[in-house]
């Protein structure tokens, strides 16, 4: 009898628990709907909220430089070394001009370029004897010295964060890098010279925050490193900035960067071997719209 009575109760008691279930059902179908749309909104209002895309911007950095190139033959029998600042002559402080651009699509991604040089040359009085690859410059002998330098980069931005108003993410860029190194004895007739290339891809990571609607602070640290049979190398590049806006469209910043070079490469029946770094305060302009 008791089982009877309970049966009778389970199946009573059973439409309520399937329409309990339905509404179950309705209202989370209904809550995730209403919270992509939510989403959805918010995303629109943050695009709507970005009312400039594109920056344009251009800084001087006053820079520390320390290069320096070791030739070294194949068969690893001899090895010369130079320091470019201290045997060439070739000044270890110097301005640096370089330019960029930033375009966000959204507040989560966008586009970015990078371009600057720094030209080294100087006329200059051998105080120690030179080795350059295969030439010995003895001391005394007056040489002309460069290294030139030119890097662009371009690549796409990514933030975990939705707010206009900051970023906070990674770059994935392609760095086009030329580094030129020679040196001139017209005396006894030396001109020896060589070039590096290299194209290589750029990971790194970057932040930027709106801390007052005239104060933004952010900076990014970017690095790869490669190594292939005939190339190998490193490149790093970290900044820090903080940016006053006196103008919506008009942003002065004063930061400190640092950037380095290390690389292999065969010249000739050498491997050539640069390190070259530099770093130092920098000020700049950026223009919005």
């Amino acid at each position: 009898m008791k089982l009877f009575v309970v049966i009778i109760f389970c199946l009573l008691l059973w439409p309520i628990y399937l329409d309990a279930q339905n509404n179950n059902t309705t209202d989370s179908t209904e809550i995730n709907e209403n919270k992509k749309a939510i989403r959805k909104a918010n995303r629109k209002l943050a695009r709507q909220e970005m009312k400039q895309h594109f920056s344009i911007g251009v800084s001087a950095t006053y820079a520390w430089v320390n290069s320096g190139v070791r030739f070294e033959e194949k068969n690893g029998i001899f090895s010369a070394q130079i320091d470019l600042e201290q045997h060439l002559g070739l000044a270890d402080q110097k301005w640096i001009y370089s330019g960029f651009i930033i375009y966000r699509m959204t507040p989560r991604s966008g586009f970015n370029g990078l371009y600057y040089q720094l030209n080294r040359r100087e006329d200059y009085i051998l105080t120690d004897d030179v080795i350059f690859m295969k030439d010995t410059i003895d001391k005394g002998t007056e040489i002309s010295g460069y290294f030139n330098t030119k890097v662009a980069s371009f690549g796409y931005l990514f933030s975990i964060l939705p707010d206009p108003k900051a970023f906070l993410g990674i770059y994935l860029n392609l760095y086009l890098a030329e580094i030129k190194l020679g040196i001139n004895a017209e005396t006894i007739n030396v001109k020896r010279n060589v070039t590096y290339i290299a194209a290589t891809p750029n990971f790194g990571f970057v932040a930027s925050f709106m801390l007052r609607k005239w104060l933004v602070v952010g900076g990014g640290v970017g690095m790869f490193f490669y190594d292939t049979k005939n190339l190998s190398g490193s490149f790093y590049d970290m900044q820090v900035v903080a940016e006053f806006y006196p103008a919506k469209w008009l942003g002065l910043s004063i930061g400190y960067r640092v950037f380095d070079v290390k690389a292999k490469f065969p010249e000739e029946n050498y491997n050539t071997y640069i390190n070259y770094n530099l770093r130092g305060p920098s000020a700049g302009l950026r223009f919005k719209f």
